[in-house]
């Protein structure tokens, strides 16, 4: 397949793409040639050379390496004082690295390329800098310049006649924390072909030998890798072609590798409590990877609560080499059929096969029947565990699984006791937490401030509060005893909850922020259906200029795709803010995000800790005008209405609620940067209820 048929993005990063799998695996297949220029002469640069290349070398694919020397700065002023030869520092530098490679994935990688270096696959030349005196310079002396920092390359298609140009930082990954960023250009488009060809005609000379003032003062200049190193590298080549191995790294940072070893202590049970944006997801893939070298044969079945969590379990999955099917978004009878099939590949493949469903599906009795129909063990991941103990999902915890994990920020449910006990029995409790404290603490998520903004009900909305109160105060103690006088409460409480939602000086709040933040780029703002049109309203008439803002609601972008389209236009400057009522609450990432806005919550443990997680998530990279994401910022519109002409029932009623609310206020206030601030003010409106 031609480049120009090929789906290729203006830029790629490690915060939204896997650089590997989905620019240099996709390009390397369909690739002759490939040439690079930058990194050094040692085992971990190769591990970034040779990843993504297993269709290339298996297509006899030619590459040229433009690399530096692997010495140091020592070794350089022995060179310049004639103590020793370049040729006997390289070899040694490099017999040195090669025989600390501390994990086996990076001397598989060497190993490739040894390969293709013994069998005219791959050429390599050293690139030496000297200084305008003609001293030899170590690349590392001068490395803060941006030009040897970036990594410079090009794929070469079919015929000669197409050239991909990239660029960017490529360091070698060793865990998830790592970032790695490039930008492509593209010889057949207009607007790119002189840049391009200006790119290769630079490599094309320094390949040649041509001395090159790279920098100023500084010259650069290739020679053959000598051949000593040479047949040193060829020495650990693997045989043949096959038995070159290329598994992708995997990695969990300290505290990821303790909640998968003490899932392993616990029998290969148990669930993992962590905090939105610190790794679940990974830690799963940790415990599969676990598994898997304990015991050879086993299905894996995963259950999310939406289609976008799913969707983002198999790209996550198949980027590391595992067969992933949804049953989602399709009717019965086909998702019957697939798994039927994909079920019986089980049996016939060393691949590790993974059935994605939801909570409604897993529990359905031909689901299961096709799923324990196979010999092999099931291994059950259950993603967003609190949904698990539902009243209409608990027969989905069948004790025919033999491996059982686990994955929620939030275990508890919402006035489900029994559900939450259900859960933890299945699953053999909680054995890993790991709070939002914790990430903090840690440097995976972003420090926040938390802004307690006090809003006031007007006279008719005080009115309309008074008088739903009344009625859940008259129900209020005999609820639990008599289902009308329940049924009575909780309609009143919706009726009641929907007056503080829409209440009108949140408006006012929303422009004072408005006013007082003045960058409201990368927002987030959650309101509730009755004041989205006019938060957008205020946002588009906003002095001096307006705020762009678009809606994601079920009704307005009903779609995975639809949705990720908008929070892809403002990721690049299109738009200042999101508006969202609930439908971000679970399964997409934006790292960009600096604030949010909470204008209307739940007392849903849940909801606010997802809603907290949303912005939490540390930006790798920067902003387009190079600042970084140091500080997130929650501004929070709580109503704590005057209670003094309740009745006494009425005010113990409103103590109990606001007590919840606090403890809401509380949770989040403990772990921001201010808390001491937000504890004064949530001090006082508790002082203020318990007066009245």
């Amino acid at each position: 397949m031609k480049f120009n048929q090929l789906d290729i993005k203006e830029f790629y990063d490690s915060v939204r793409d896997d650089v590997y799998v989905d620019f240099f695996s996709h390009v390397l297949e369909h690739s002759e040639e490939v040439r690079r220029f930058g990194g050094s002469f040692d085992s971990k640069n190769f591990v970034t050379i040779a990843q993504g290349m297993s269709h290339f070398i298996h297509n006899d694919g030619q590459m040229k390496l433009l690399l530096f020397s692997n010495l140091l700065e020592s070794d350089v002023l022995a060179i310049n004082q004639g103590l020793k030869t370049e040729e006997d520092l390289v070899l040694k530098n490099w017999i040195d690295d090669w025989e600390n490679i501390p994990k086996k994935f990076i001397s598989d990688h060497t190993k490739a390329l040894a390969w293709m270096l013994k069998n005219n696959y791959l050429e390599i030349r050293i690139i030496k800098i000297t200084d305008k005196n003609e001293k030899q310079v170590s690349h590392n002396q001068i490395k803060n310049i941006a030009k040897i920092q970036e990594t410079n390359g090009f794929f070469i298609g079919a015929g000669n006649d197409e050239v991909i140009n990239f660029t960017g930082n490529l360091e070698y990954v060793e865990n998830e924390d790592d970032y790695s960023h490039i930008t492509t250009y593209k010889s057949w488009l207009d607007g790119q072909h002189d840049y391009c060809d200006k790119n290769f005609g630079q490599f094309t000379d320094l390949w040649g030998g041509e001395k090159m003032e790279f920098i100023q003062n500084y010259y650069f200049q290739s020679f053959p890798l000598e051949t000593s190193v040479k047949e040193k590298l060829i020495e650990i080549s693997p045989n043949s072609k096959k038995d070159i191995v290329l598994e992708r790294p995997f990695s969990l940072r300290p505290p990821q590798q303790k909640a998968v070893d003490s899932w392993v202590e616990n029998k290969f049970h148990g669930i993992f409590e962590m905090a939105t944006g610190t790794g679940k997801t990974r830690c799963a893939i940790g415990a599969i990877k676990k598994l898997e070298s304990e015991i050879s044969d086993f299905l894996i079945v995963i259950v999310v609560p939406s289609d976008p969590l799913g969707t983002q379990w198999k790209e996550e999955l198949e980027k590391w080499g595992y067969k992933a099917i949804l049953t989602m978004g399709k009717n019965p009878k086909q998702w019957q059929q697939d798994v039927e099939d994909f079920t019986r590949l089980v049996n016939i493949s060393d691949k590790k096969f993974c059935v994605i469903t939801s909570y409604n599906t897993y529990t359905n009795i031909k689901f299961k029947n096709i799923i324990f129909s196979n010999s092999k063990k099931i291994f059950l991941i259950a993603d967003e565990v609190h949904h698990s103990g539902a009243y209409e999902a608990k027969t989905g915890l069948d004790e025919r699984y033999t491996f059982k994990l686990g994955l929620t920020a939030t275990l508890n449910r919402y006035f489900d006791d029994e559900g939450t006990a259900l859960i933890k029995k299945f699953f053999s409790d909680v054995v890993f937490e790991y709070n939002i404290k914790d990430g903090i603490r840690d440097g995976v998520l972003c420090p926040y401030r938390y802004h307690v903004i006090p809003i006031d009900l007007n006279k008719k909305e005080y009115e309309l509060y008074k008088m739903e109160s009344k009625i859940m105060g008259t129900n209020y103690k005999e609820r639990f005893n008599d289902t009308v006088k329940m049924q009575k409460y909780l309609r009143a409480s919706e009726r009641r909850a929907n007056v503080i939602k829409n209440a009108s000086a949140k408006l006012d709040a929303i422009k004072t922020i408005f006013k007082e933040r003045k960058d409201m780029s990368y927002g987030l703002m959650y309101c509730n259906p009755g004041q989205i049109d006019d938060v957008q309203e205020i946002c588009t008439k906003h002095s001096p200029d307006p705020i762009y803002v678009r809606k994601i609601t079920e009704k307005n972008t009903p779609t995975r795709k639809e949705r990720q389209v908008i929070i892809d236009a403002m990721i690049k400057g299109d738009y200042d803010a999101l508006l969202a009522i609930k439908i971000l609450d679970e399964g997409w990432d934006c790292p960009e995000l600096k604030y949010c806005i909470l204008m209307a919550s739940s007392g849903n443990d849940k909801e606010y800790v997802q809603r907290r997680g949303r912005i939490l998530r540390k930006l790798k990279g920067t902003y387009p005008n190079g600042d970084r994401k140091i500080l997130a910022d929650i501004y929070d519109l709580c109503v704590i209405p005057n209670i003094s002409e309740f009745s006494t029932d009425g005010v113990q009623m409103e103590i109990s609620l606001a007590e919840k609310e606090f403890k809401r206020m509380r949770q989040i206030s403990d772990s921001s940067e201010n808390s001491e601030d937000c504890d004064f003010i949530i001090k006082t409106f508790l002082k203020q209820i318990k007066k009245s």
